[in-house]
């Protein structure tokens, strides 16, 4: 009877893992990022809040130096103008057992939306799916835990906080 009893509680355990194992702060593959995501019901949303340059430089191609780093790349030109300090850009990602699926991810480097899912490996590591159609399709890139690179993820809060949208959520990193 024990036994039984074990195996349920895991089994009732299980959506609370998988919603505990991606909700909180990650950094993204390229390491210019921090991201927080936000679990609420069955839905994860994340969005923008530390970067590594959050002003334009002077060597880049765009952007004004000194200025915000801003959405520049968006297709639609109204959007262009705002800050990615806070930008939300993974959006309504569904729990589907230990993975989500459904959502959509936006990159601000290259203006793109596409069909993304999300599981968190073996190691603690994010590995988020990006395609266009079908899962067979796409790229897939991993972001590490804010906590295992806690200097860096400090840093970038530090940077991106005086430019995120005013009465904005604090980060919960």
């Amino acid at each position: 009877m024990n036994r039984i009893a074990t195996v349920a509680l895991a089994a009732l355990s299980l959506p609370a893992m998988a919603q505990a194992d991606v909700a909180g702060c990650w950094i993204n593959e390229s390491g210019n990022s921090v991201i927080e995501m936000h679990v609420e019901g069955d839905l994860v949303t994340g969005r923008i809040v530390g970067i590594n340059e959050p002003l334009f430089l002077a060597e880049e191609d765009r952007g004004t130096p000194g200025e915000v780093r801003t959405d520049l790349e968006n297709p639609e030109p109204a959007l262009r103008a705002r800050p990615l300090a806070g930008l939300v850009i993974l959006e309504n990602l569904e729990r589907d057992g230990r993975r989500w699926d459904d959502g959509t991810v936006y990159d601000p480097e290259s203006g793109n939306t596409y069909s993304v899912r999300a599981e968190v490996d073996g190691d603690g590591v994010l590995r988020l799916r990006g395609y266009i159609g079908s899962p067979l399709f796409g790229r897939t890139t991993k972001w590490a835990n804010a906590e295992t690179r806690p200097a860096d993820t400090a840093q970038m809060l530090e940077r991106a906080r005086p430019y995120l949208p005013e009465g904005a959520p604090a980060p919960r990193c």
